[in-house]
């Protein structure tokens, strides 16, 4: 049975987009006020940006503990350290992932379920080839991801 919105998509995309268009200068206006006043803040406020992070890295490291004690999971608090360091230290890496996720997880990008490289029904990752934009990558499964990886250690050792 279809819903609503599956019955009446084309309709609501197309209302959405003539929302958009409409009152594209209104909200341009309010997102570059807020975003400057929020730009001033943060200038004013370091030491709070700073307190606001670690509270956030430490809520983030206490949950992912219990789910991990919970679930089972192998990663130690150490692994979980790192995945946040490196997050802190590649922003631009981390907005990628991000756009490339949400383009998944609203439909469009389809993630396949079968290794182009070796054919495994299996989960795929998407493994970035560079970060100019979310769509420069190869769907592979984890064991040719990390051959991927290994070929570029290569090739900077060489």
């Amino acid at each position: 049975m279809e819903t609503y919105y599956q019955r009446n998509r084309e309709r609501i995309s197309l209302q959405k987009k003539e929302y958009y268009r409409k009152h594209r200068d209104k909200k341009k206006k309010y997102y570059e006020e807020h975003r400057n006043e929020a730009k001033k803040w943060r200038i004013e406020h370091p030491e709070k940006i700073k307190m606001y992070r670690q509270r956030y890295a430490k809520k983030q490291k206490e949950y992912y503990e219990k789910w991990y004690k919970e679930n089972g999971r192998n990663r130690t608090v150490r692994d979980l350290e790192k995945i946040l360091e490196w997050r802190y230290e590649h922003p631009e890496r981390v907005k990628i992932h991000d756009q490339l996720n949400r383009a998944v997880n609203s439909g469009k990008l389809e993630r396949p379920e079968i290794c182009p490289k070796c054919r495994r029904k299996t989960r795929i990752h998407a493994h970035h080839i560079n970060y100019d934009h979310f769509m420069n990558f190869l769907w592979l499964c984890a064991s040719c991801h990390k051959l991927e990886h290994a070929k570029k250690i290569g090739e900077h050792c060489n």
